[in-house]
């Protein structure tokens, strides 16, 4: 749900994605030939179908950015998110949460092929090996992709960030 969330940048359509993902994965079950990780497997469906799911979002509408402070949508009554204290100053929350959005927006900006890779070596944490598994493409190619990635980030965060 979290690695969908951020390729999708909304809520709803990412448990939407999450519920989608298990029925493929349930339908497809008996063509699992266990040459992967189940978890690594589900991890695949799930990256294809955000893809799916942003590609005919774009067609449809100019998608915008989720703002942590938005209320939760989707619900009776609107829920504000609320972020655990850092124990630092206004000031520098605000700071953060500027600093947040830029990085959350360039990488928005980011080709989807790069943005699939930022997001699962940076922010989901998967090593090289099973991120070369997960979209299918060889291990060469996802350190190569991740290397352009970060530098088009850095490109588009210069000035920015300090």
């Amino acid at each position: 749900m979290n690695m969908i969330y951020r390729m999708l940048h909304n809520y709803d359509d990412a448990v939407e994605a999450a519920q989608e993902v298990f029925l493929k994965a349930f339908r497809a079950i008996d063509k699992f030939e266990g040459k992967s990780q189940v978890y690594t497997w589900l991890c695949r469906i799930a990256m294809n179908t955000a893809t799916s799911i942003r590609r005919s979002k774009r067609r449809r509408t100019e998608e915008a950015m989720l703002s942590l402070d938005a209320p939760v949508a989707g619900r009776e009554e609107p829920i504000k998110r609320e972020i655990a204290s850092s124990g630092v100053g206004p000031a520098e929350n605000a700071e953060r949460r500027e600093l947040g959005k830029a990085v959350h927006g360039a990488i928005e900006r980011l080709e989807e092929d790069f943005r699939a890779v930022v997001v699962l070596k940076d922010i989901e944490g998967f090593g090289y090996g099973e991120i070369s598994e997960i979209l299918s493409i060889p291990r060469g190619t996802v350190k190569s992709r991740l290397h352009r990635a970060r530098l088009m980030l850095r490109d588009l965060l210069q000035g920015i960030v300090g």
